[in-house]
Formats: structure tokens, C-alpha cells, sequence
């Protein structure tokens, strides 16, 4: 990627600014993977099984 300035030259990223954006992908990535996990396996756990209810019109 090349951006063309008002002065003459022109200017191109550096390596290092490549590895900085996949740094903070990865760790995007990283924190989406693991948060959007916590959220499942917390929901997951929220939830309370299907118990039966008998009504007695005897007692």
C-alpha cells in the first residue's frame, strides 16, 4: 500500500507496522475465542433442567 503525499516521495509501511496489526489481531482474536467461551459455558451453566409438576386436587 503506497500513499501519495502533496510533496514530492512517496510513503510505504514498514515491516514493523505489518507486525504490529497481526499482533493485534491475534489478540483480538484471542480475547473474542475466550470471551465468546465464557459467555457459552456461563449461559450453559445458568440453565435449569425441566422438573415436573404434579398438582394432587385430591390433597
Amino acid at each position: 500500500m503506497t500513499y501519495q503525499a502533496t510533496l514530492s516521495g512517496k510513503y510505504a509501511l514498514s515491516p514493523y507496522d505489518y507486525k504490529s496489526y497481526a499482533w493485534g489481531l491475534g489478540v483480538a482474536i484471542f480475547v473474542f475465542a475466550f470471551g465468546g467461551l465464557g459467555i457459552y459455558l456461563y449461559r450453559r451453566r445458568r440453565v435449569k433442567p425441566f422438573q415436573e409438576v404434579r398438582f394432587s386436587e385430591s390433597a
